[in-house]
């Protein structure tokens, strides 16, 4: 059984041992054995590690599982699931902070699971720690299910008393979430586990206080001290303080903490929204001070020089206390803003911890942190007569406001950020997080553009927190209360209570972060009524009189629904048009609606996205080039919107969650709308988030003749960053063709356009290529224009064909043949009477069809620009006559309903009855058949030619002697073609219908 060690209370002195042994690794051939059969380190590439810590093995081809540790302390396990799911290959890379472990030499060791067996590799490294109360490193572990029957039961259970000591048992490094060290205790509907340590407390510590400090435990937590339980938490992310001065004796105390995060709690979370980790998730300390100290401040600066410090402690004296101390400030630059003074600030009576009186100061003409200069100041603070250790935190100066639809920093507009939202999940790690990978993430993103952000849903680190203040990057921190629907629940005196107690830490953890500039009550819950909107009213409420700084905000996705608005300063919106439901090109009237009704707040589009897999192949929902079309669609409407204050999207990298998948293109246990990967490789969408340039819409190109080989394609680029660009263009063509000439560069000046004139040479097979080509206009590895794909298509149908397009918008319907295959490239909003739609484009012949005829047609292809669109045969008495013709019946394939058979009951020229074979029961190719007998008409349709399945019998009124007969396209999506493709097309007559 692998066993933690017993650390001491006191600080450990390993640097010259650990110094002695980095000396001795860099010695020529000193550096160990990467590993048998193949297993070998890649990082880290230094043996001395400090900070965060890149971790990552190549592995034998057929590897399942990489398990890491550090001197026996198991810190990740990586397994191929992701890979899995994907397609993608696996990859073997984790993460950890060098100052988790104890200061010393260590062995670095990963095992795998291969298909020869288990294989192991190690490497040599030496970490450092300088925080001397730090409890972080091994703890023992185990699941509930792991040990004897109520071990972990009653008000002192045995796996927490001293002495306790089972084989299951196995230590894991703290912080951590239990499922990502190790996958067997990895499920998202949660568990009960047991963390255990050893300290050692030295003897003499009479007059001082002891304080036990959680960073973060989730979810529900019970801390215990030699076997006596001394506090709880619920709810994780924030900190909580535990005194425990009575509960030690000198020598060896147990520690120990029974961790619930089972999904039956009624604030837990909801996993369909992301993965359920658990566990201790921040770092722990053991503190021990004076009877009456000072232990932590913020600080927080307005724009006039007003410099607010709010300082916390501990009273054990039984009466308030004033305690003095030595203030100074120093500026960005390093220089004295403000010099030393004493200042004076009243602890009351108490313990674990209590808030000081405020001290506030003035800083002449301070230098604003905004945006672009994220001034920081260092406020220092000596307690005096041994009333604590020194103390420093860093703010900068500004002011948050809103005038009218605006949001205001330092009395100046802020709109069109772009943003992201962000979740603390990464493999190897779970939920926690160092905070040198917290700066890395946040300054990538940075780099690349964003201005703000939504650490979702549930407060973040303040090592994020402090990355964003360095940056300048705007955040809108967040309580875990999340898509609690039921309004009774909502709003019940407990959910509250709840939200209160998260607000109530987040902002006295928080309020000294200047770069959180909002603070949102909850995300995407039951505030469609009244009665569920009356949380938002008293956490708000709640929340300014705790901080009447900042903005307050709850995020909706009722839209105008909504009945939280009135309590808002600012209004928060997840829209997802062209996703769920909608259209792209929906996303402006979305806001518009809401605006109308909000009460004139300033808003922000707090979530939009797309799903998008790595690498698979295509370009619908669940594909990169879908999700980067979105994305550049949402652009282009909302980029230089009047008064919003930002776009947010969801989500900066993917994340866990419940194991169905959240896309048409599922990865099970993963969420895929991330603009990069679980792993951070990026995605089109990130290319294209902040592209200078955008290509126009390519038109379809069309054969002048059967016997044609080359086309023209012209491909104008404009700028749209105002500064001009340069870069190549790159052309994938159409299965069949060629392009001339390769790749062609391009400069584009500001605010102008250019176009480049490629020539494509090949032939067709059918009516249309079996692949669509595609144009991109790259930057560099970073940067390109949404890429924009173009048809070609055979030459236009011949007599005794005829072409109709009713689909009234740009682009028109294209029409072609390629011998007896015909295919009509259309869009059409739709043919059914609710939607007054009849659009549709048609190849068909005019009047041959007769009582006892029968149509016949395969559907090769069909594009799913729409889970309804509509590919088949259509019949009505005349064809051009689209909204008026009667005797009009369409049999159909769709992507998504299976075949449907329609007909207009009544004459008035639209289609209002239908029936369908349902979901998943026919897919192209598939054949149609529709038989006439006086006005009735039958519908057939077969997948394997041999047995036809009857869909239905319909009687339609005004049916002309001679009927139009054809075939016929609607996308089912207004100005978004759709190509479908047909053969073995057949108008029989005098058929026999009994």
């Amino acid at each position: 059984m692998a066993r933690p060690a017993s650390p001491t209370w006191r600080p450990a002195v390993a640097y010259c041992a650990a110094l002695l042994v980095v000396l001795a690794l860099s010695m020529p051939g000193s550096r160990p054995a990467a590993a048998a059969d193949g297993l070998r380190f890649v990082q880290p590439t230094a043996y001395d590690l400090r900070g965060v810590t890149d971790v990552a093995v190549a592995a034998p081809a057929g590897t399942t599982a990489v398990r890491f540790s550090i001197d026996g302390i198991a810190f990740a396990e990586l397994t191929d699931q992701y890979a899995k799911g994907t397609g993608l290959p696996p990859t073997w890379r984790t993460a950890t902070d060098a100052a988790w472990f104890p200061s010393g030499a260590h062995v670095l060791r990963a095992e795998a699971d291969t298909p020869n067996g288990h294989v192991s590799a190690t490497l040599s490294v030496v970490t450092h720690r300088t925080d001397a109360t730090s409890l972080d490193g091994g703890w023992a572990f185990a699941s509930a299910a792991q040990l004897p029957g109520g071990a972990l039961d009653g008000d002192s259970p045995p796996a927490v008393r001293p002495g306790f000591d089972d084989p299951a048992l196995t230590t894991v490094l703290v912080p951590d979430s239990f499922g990502a060290v190790r996958a067997r205790w990895n499920d998202d509907d949660g568990l009960v586990g047991v963390y255990r340590r050893t300290v050692e407390a030295p003897p003499g510590q009479d007059g001082r206080q002891t304080t036990l400090v959680f960073d973060s435990c989730y979810w529900t937590c019970r801390m215990f001290v030699n076997g006596t339980q001394v506090g709880t938490t619920t709810g994780g992310y924030l900190p909580a303080r535990f005194d425990v001065t009575g509960h030690l004796h000198a020598g060896t105390n147990t520690i120990a903490v029974l961790v619930d995060n089972r999904a039956t709690e009624e604030f837990a979370v909801n996993p369909q929204l992301y993965w359920n980790w658990g566990g201790i998730f921040g770092d722990v300390h053991l503190e021990t001070s004076p009877r009456v100290a000072l232990t932590g401040f913020t600080a927080q600066g307005a724009g006039n020089g007003t410099l607010t410090l709010r300082p916390s402690g501990i009273n054990a004296s039984g009466r308030a206390q004033n305690v003095e101390a030595v203030v100074s400030v120093h500026g960005p630059d390093g220089r004295v803003a403000l010099p030393a003074r004493r200042v004076t600030t009243t602890l009351p009576s108490g313990a674990p911890q209590v808030d000081g009186a405020p001290i506030v100061l003035h800083v002449a003409e301070p230098r604003l942190w905004d945006l672009d200069h994220p001034q920081l100041y260092t406020i220092d603070l000596q307690p005096l007569q041994g009333a604590g250790r020194a103390l420093s935190e860093k703010t900068g100066f500004r002011d948050v406001a809103t005038r009218g639809l605006d949001v205001l920093l330092n009395g100046k507009p802020v709109e069109n950020l772009h943003g992201f939202n962000r979740h603390t999940d990464y493999p190897g790690l779970g939920r926690a997080q160092p905070d040198g990978l917290a700066y890395r993430e946040l300054k990538q993103l940075r780099d690349k553009g964003f201005r703000i952000f939504r650490p979702a849903h549930y407060p973040t680190t303040p090592g994020e927190l402090a990355a964003a203040d360095r940056l300048g990057l705007l955040v809108i921190e967040e309580v875990n209360v999340t898509q609690r629907f039921d309004p009774a629940v909502l709003s019940s005196a407990k959910m509250v209570a709840f939200g209160d107690a998260q607000l109530d830490g987040m902002i006295h953890r928080d309020r000294g972060h200047p770069s959180v500039i909002a603070w949102s009550v909850g995300n995407e819950n039951g505030t469609d009524s009244v009665q569920g909107a009356q949380y938002v009213r008293q956490t708000i409420a709640h929340g300014k009189a705790l901080d009447g700084s900042r903005l307050f905000t709850h995020v909706t996705a009722w839209h105008t629904a909504d009945k939280g608005y009135a309590y808002d300063d600012l209004v928060s919106v997840n829209d997802y048009d062209g996703w769920y439901y909608g259209a792209i090109g929906d996303v402006a009237a979305t806001l518009d609606s809401i605006a109308a009704m909000d009460g004139g707040k300033p808003m922000v589009l707090s979530e939009y996205g797309a799903d998008a897999v790595k690498g698979h192949p295509g370009y619908g929902k669940g594909t990169e080039y879908y999700q980067a079309l979105l994305i550049d669609g949402y652009n282009q409407l909302l980029d230089h919107r009047p008064h919003l204050l930002g776009q947010m999207y969801w989500t900066s990298s993917e994340f866990m969650l419940n194991p169905a998948g959240s896309s048409p293109v599922p990865v099970p246990g993963f969420h895929t709308k991330g603009l990069q990967t679980y792993w951070r490789e990026p995605k089109l969408g990130w290319r294209v988030m902040f592209a200078p340039i955008r290509i126009r819409p390519l038109p379809a190109l069309q054969l002048d003749s059967p016997d044609a080989t080359d086309l023209h394609l012209p491909v104008t680029i404009d700028d749209t960053g105002h500064h001009g660009a340069s870069g190549r263009v790159t052309v994938t063509p159409p299965d069949g063709f060629t392009i001339v000439g390769g790749d062609t560069p391009f400069t584009v000046p500001a605010d102008g356009s250019t176009t480049v004139d490629l020539t494509l040479r090949g032939h067709l097979d059918g009516p249309a290529a079996t692949r669509p080509g595609l144009v991109r206009a790259t930057i560099d590895g970073e940067t390109e224009a949404q890429p924009r794909t173009f048809q070609v298509l055979a030459a236009p149908p011949t007599a005794p064909w005829r072409t109709f397009d009713s689909t009234g918008t740009a682009p028109r319907a294209r029409f072609m043949q390629s011998g007896d295959r015909l295919g009509i490239l259309a869009a059409g909003a739709d043919t059914w009477q609710g939607d007054h739609a009849d659009e549709y484009g048609t190849v068909y012949r005019p009047g041959a069809f007769a009582d006892h005829g029968q149509a016949t047609v395969r559907v090769d292809q069909q594009e799913p620009v729409d889970a309804f669109a509509k590919a088949g045969l259509m019949i009505r008495n005349d064809l051009t006559a689209a909204g008026s013709s009667p005797g009009y019946v369409e049999l159909d394939l769709t992507p998504g309903n299976g075949v449907s058979f329609g007909w207009d009951g009544d004459g008035d020229g639209y289609i209002d009855h239908t029936v369908k074979s349902g979901s998943g029961t026919a897919r192209a190719p598939v054949r149609l058949r529709l038989t006439r007998d006086g006005s009735s008409f039958t519908a057939a349709y077969s997948t394997d030619a041999v047995t036809w399945t009857r869909l239905g019998t319909a009687t339609v009124p005004k049916v002309a002697a001679r009927q139009d007969v054809g075939v016929f396209d609607c996308a089912r999506a207004a100005g978004t073609p759709g190509l479908a493709e047909f053969s073995a097309f057949s108008v029989a007559t005098a058929v026999a219908t009994h």
